[in-house]
């Protein structure tokens, strides 16, 4: 699907970049993309002197940590960080 969103947000925004409301949260309204919601769990690679690296998305924590084993066993020297990613705050009217 192409994306041709430019400028400010329009209504129909959200269903045309495919990004979805996160119903857990009830005091504020993250969104993230609906690829994102089915991944929840992020890993990182920390680099010297460089911004954190996200190379890796999964469904579940049993997964990553696996995953996060297997690269330490690779590379013994390299830190990795595992997180859930909630989403970024949208801004809401009051």
């Amino acid at each position: 699907m192409e994306n041709k969103f430019h400028g400010r947000a329009s209504p129909d925004m959200f269903k045309r970049v495919g990004l979805a409301l996160d119903p857990h949260l009830q005091e504020t309204t993250y969104i993230m993309c609906y690829s994102q919601r089915l991944y929840g769990w992020v890993m990182i690679r920390l680099l010297p002197h460089m911004p954190p690296l996200v190379f890796a998305r999964f469904d579940n924590l049993s997964d990553a940590k696996s995953h996060s084993q297997a690269l330490k066993q690779l590379m013994p020297d390299a830190k990795f960080l595992i997180f859930f990613d909630r989403g970024l705050p949208m801004e809401q009217d009051e």
